[in-house]
């Protein structure tokens, strides 16, 4: 019975989550806990960049010909706002060729993140 009200729950949480977009302007609504998936990552590679000016403080993107990090491809990407509209977390999963190692992170006040499709 354990097995089945965990999957029940992991496949009710997995629901609440919902499908999701390509950019933090999406329109897709928050969860009840303030989460909002990004339309299309379930089904669809994207790149995450947060920079600090210049400077890029966390990344998943393509790191070119022969480079085989797990920091490559993004999806299932879910983010909070702040109400100025700021990503202020991100949780997705991310991999090379799958995306398979979950992931969050908390941008700074300073950071700011970019979500796109590849």
């Amino acid at each position: 019975m354990k097995v089945k009200k965990g999957v029940g729950c992991a496949l009710a949480l997995i629901g609440m989550v919902g499908a999701a977009n390509g950019n933090a302007q999406t329109e897709a609504p928050n969860a009840a806990d303030g989460w909002r998936p990004i339309t299309r990552s379930w089904a669809h590679n994207f790149t995450v960049l947060c920079k600090r000016g210049k400077d890029l403080i966390y990344g998943v993107y393509d790191h070119g010909p022969g480079n085989t990090s797990n920091w490559a491809i993004a999806r299932h990407i879910s983010i909070k706002t702040a109400p100025d509209g700021r990503i202020t977390a991100i949780s997705l999963t991310r991999g090379f060729h799958y995306a398979d190692i979950p992931d969050t992170y908390f941008p700074a006040s300073d950071v700011s993140c970019d979500i796109a499709e590849e």
